[in-house]
């Protein structure tokens, strides 16, 4: 499985603005891929739904804050198939979807280090938690 994101680079990166494109693809190839979107909610939600699963099996429901359709996670031991619109891919380890989402988080972060006081904005107070 793999996390892939692009923030736009049509103007200057402004902290409040982290648009973009996103994707994540599942072991079974099944992709989830959305362009001129806002990369930290995605992000944001990808860490709410994963942490709310911790060692449980359930299904989970995240609000997407500017997206209209909600992301679906259903955990089964290991394995996470994760549901947006009519797509979903199947991730066959929960752990290492969680390591691959914290290093994905990192390197946003390091889109954002030439933006001062980047790490003030509300909106990235979980995403900088959940890589703690």
């Amino acid at each position: 499985m793999k996390y892939l994101f692009e923030l736009d680079r049509e103007e200057p990166i402004e902290i409040d603005s982290l648009v973009g494109s996103i994707k994540v693809i599942g072991d079974d190839d099944s992709i989830i891929a959305e362009t001129a979107v806002y990369v930290d909610d995605w992000l944001t939600a990808l860490v709410e739904g994963f942490s709310k699963l911790s060692q449980i099996n359930m299904k989970v429901e995240v609000d997407i804050l500017s997206e209209p359709s909600d992301l679906i996670f259903q955990k089964n031991d290991n394995e996470v198939k994760l549901i947006y619109k009519n797509i979903s891919l199947l991730i066959n380890s929960y752990d290492e979807a969680i390591s691959k989402l914290k290093d994905i988080i990192k390197l946003l972060f390091k889109e954002l280090e030439h933006i001062p006081n980047w790490k003030d904005d509300l909106a990235l107070t979980e995403l900088i938690k959940f890589i703690e």
